[in-house]
Order: C-alpha cells, then structure tokens, then sequence
C-alpha cells in the first residue's frame, strides 16, 4: 500500500525522501484540474455554441465521476505521507472535507444521466455533479492557504 502511494505521491510532484520538498504546487495542479472538470458540468453550450447533446452530457458526468475517483485516491495517499505536516499547519480538517467530496461525487450513479432544466422534474446530474467537486475545488483552495501561511 505504502508503495502504491509513493508512485501516486510522485506522479503528483512530490519527493518521497523529502516529503517537505516540492517539484510543483501538487495542489494546485490538482485544483486546476477540478476547475476545467467544474466548468464542463456547468455549461450549457458546447465551444462552437451549439446545445450540450444527451451523449456529451453523460461523457461529461462520467468523465468527472473518473477525475473525482482518482483525486479522491490520490489526496488519500497526500494524507497518509504527509499527515505529521498536514497536522502541524492544520490542514487535516479541510483535506478530509475534499476527500469527503471526491468520495461524494464518485458515489453518484444515476441509471440515466438525464440533462433536464434546473427546474425541471427529472434531475440534472450534471449540475448535481458540479456541487461535490466545486466543494472539493473549495477546500483544496482553503488548504493551500492554510500551508501557505
């Protein structure tokens, strides 16, 4: 398992030996990523402004539902290798909430992705999707912060 979660730690920037030296902001990079995946579930147009088709919709769900997956994996593995640094600046708290979030938004599994209006009957799962990984952008931004400050 400990191995498992170096080469994730080490795919994220970070060196192992060193767990106080970093390549890249991880974080950020990762943040970045929850962005772009973020705005893809909120928008209604595609780039050449045409409506978001039924089957764009579902590869777009699908696709954050992998990205929340995979975060949640790897901001798991940040917190066992560097949970002496986490606890000392006080950051367990807000990388658990976006843990929390990535499992929420991984969990969704809906039989049909259905892209109704907001105040529609049927669900927007889209839009349902868009609110865990906009929590987990949320507390990913306050744990840079906190470790920055």
């Amino acid at each position: 398992m400990l191995e498992r979660n170096q080469r994730i730690i080490r795919i994220c920037g970070y060196n192992v030996r060193d767990p106080g030296a970093v390549r890249e902001d991880p974080a950020r990079r990762q943040g970045c990523r929850l962005d772009s995946t973020c705005s893809s579930l909120v928008e209604s147009e595609e780039e050449d402004g045409s409506p978001v088709s039924f089957f764009q919709a579902d590869n777009y769900f699908y696709y954050a539902k992998g990205v929340a997956g995979a975060m949640a994996t790897v901001l798991e593995a940040i917190l066992e290798d560097f949970h002496v640094t986490l606890e000392s600046r006080h950051g367990t708290e807000s990388l658990h909430h976006a843990i929390e979030s990535c499992h929420w938004a991984a969990e969704l599994n809906p039989w049909v992705v259905t892209e109704s209006s907001l105040s529609g009957i049927l669900a927007n799962h889209r839009s349902n999707m868009a609110a865990p990984i906009s929590h987990a952008r949320f507390y990913l931004g306050v744990l840079i912060k906190t470790l920055s400050t």
